[in-house]
């Protein structure tokens, strides 16, 4: 396939990105842009300035440096160009593992794994880490490793610096190093020096070694696997296109493992385990599995030639498959853009509530739904929140008793059970709640019936006041 046609297709799934992220709104979007502000005002913080329930909680903003991007471009070009870079980086993440060059067999693996990208894409930090993963795909390659190993470190230091994510380059090295003393059953110190090198690498950063604490909470908080969306194990996620490329691409892998290195098929399993286990870490599979599938379709091409009439029945196959594809993937991409309005600032976010709130604001703290958190904060950048996307793996066992161990435990506490909100806005000063219009009834209740009083209602948000 030529280099026009290459071109083109990049500039459709571009476009295509654009589309999705011009529409959906992040819920940590808002506070991103806070954060980037308050550290150009106010310094990196050591401890968290945006909730009132745990202030006192050493804060680790893995993300400073991309907070700051992302707010100073916000205030001088607002979102479009942030829209533009985002899915840009989405875009290069399926090219560069392909190394930009397309087949016809390229095409139908390509092609489920950007309508698969689709759910996962926005103005979100998560696709820095799916570019930096599909660098890290290529670097760790036996021909090009020998050459740019210790490119590896040096890309260490700025992703350290961007995105959380940095854990799972570190593992894919790991993983790599590893796999190399099985095979050749001897210890490389050149790799090993790498391997450590890229650890090392990952101190860089303003809070240094300590930046691991954040990665070891989330990675060990069991409660945040089954009470947030993204992170629930993939056999909830209900993409039909991921699942056909899931199939599809396990099973030529596994039909053709021996023709392909082992490095390579130890990055794509220690992936596919990490995309079974969370819906967030999907991506990163599809970054070390689209190569190695295209790959395999290449040898299985090769191998029907040999076979009498073969050639004709793979045409034929791959047509019906493409008709496949095309259906699936058609259904797909109109879910996931129906899901994108209903994701939007108009429809979801309580836009017209927080104008009223702007209006008329709270004398106490403002009590909102923990999606609308990050909007709130943004939006009315004098209020603290009660629990927001930074904090659903913090605890701090030693906190005052003016403040929460665990904010987000305690929010489901308030909202989903029997118990009084009014120890809750007694401790915290609350005095005004913000809730979704079609949620939360039984708690809605129970505020009415400890005296808090209506003042505003649309069809996305209410909001209660306390008398």
């Amino acid at each position: 396939m030529n280099r026009f046609v290459s071109c083109i297709v990049f500039f459709i799934v571009f476009l295509v990105f654009v589309a999705k992220s011009s529409i959906v709104l992040d819920p940590d979007f808002g506070w991103h842009i806070r954060m980037g502000e308050y550290i150009l005002t106010h310094g990196i913080p050591a401890i968290d300035p945006f909730s009132y329930t745990m202030p006192s909680f050493p804060f680790i903003d893995h993300e400073w440096l991309t907070n700051i991007g992302m707010y100073s471009l916000f205030t001088y070009t607002g979102q479009t160009i942030l829209i533009v870079m985002c899915s840009l980086l989405a875009t290069l993440a399926l090219f560069i593992p392909l190394r930009f060059k397309l087949t016809y067999l390229s095409i139908l693996p390509l092609t489920l794994s950007a309508i698969t990208l689709l759910s996962f894409i926005g103005v979100r930090t998560q696709v820095i880490t799916m570019f930096f993963v599909s660098l890290f795909v290529v670097l760790l390659n036996r021909d090009v490793w020998k050459k740019y190993l210790w490119a590896l470190p040096l890309l260490m230091v700025l992703w350290v610096n961007l995105h959380g994510g940095f854990a799972v380059g570190v593992g894919m090295v790991l993983a790599y190093v590893v796999s190399t003393v099985v095979i050749r059953r001897k210890i490389n110190i050149k790799d090993w020096s790498v391997l450590l090198t890229t650890v090392l690498a990952t101190f860089v950063n303003p809070y240094g070694p300590r930046i691991w604490t954040e990665v070891f909470s989330q990675i060990s908080d069991i409660h945040l696997r089954f009470s947030i969306a993204e992170w629930l194990p993939a056999f909830f996620f209900s993409n039909l296109a991921f699942w056909l490329f899931f199939a599809v691409s396990v099973f030529f892998v596994v039909r053709y493992f021996r023709t392909f290195p082992k490095e390579q098929l130890a990055l794509y399993g220690v992936l596919l385990v990490m995309a079974i286990s969370s819906i967030r870490h999907i991506p990163l599979w599809i970054m070390v599995a689209l190569p190695l599938t295209t790959e395999a379709f290449a040898y299985f091409a090769h191998d029907a030639k040999r076979v009498t009439h073969g050639a004709k029945r793979l045409r034929m196959a791959f047509l019906f498959f493409c008709i496949i594809c095309g259906i699936i993937g058609s259904v797909q991409i109109w879910f996931s853009f129906i899901l994108a309005h209903d994701s939007s600032e108009s429809v979801f976010y309580p836009k017209k509530a927080v104008m009223y709130l702007q209006a008329y604001p709270a004398r106490g703290n403002l009590f909102s739904y923990y999606s609308w958190a990050g909007y709130v904060v943004w939006k009315l950048p004098d209020k603290k929140d009660f629990v927001d996307g930074r904090m659903p793996s913090w605890n701090n066992p030693n906190a005052p008793r003016t403040e929460s161990k665990n904010a987000f435990s305690d929010y489901f506490l308030l909202t989903e059970t029997r118990k009084s909100f009014r120890v809750g806005a007694d401790k915290y000063h609350i005095d005004t709640v913000l809730l979704p219009t079609d949620l939360y009834q039984t708690f809605k209740k129970k505020l009415v019936k400890e005296g808090w009083k209506k003042v505003y209602s649309d069809k996305v948000a209410t909001i209660y006041r306390r008398k």
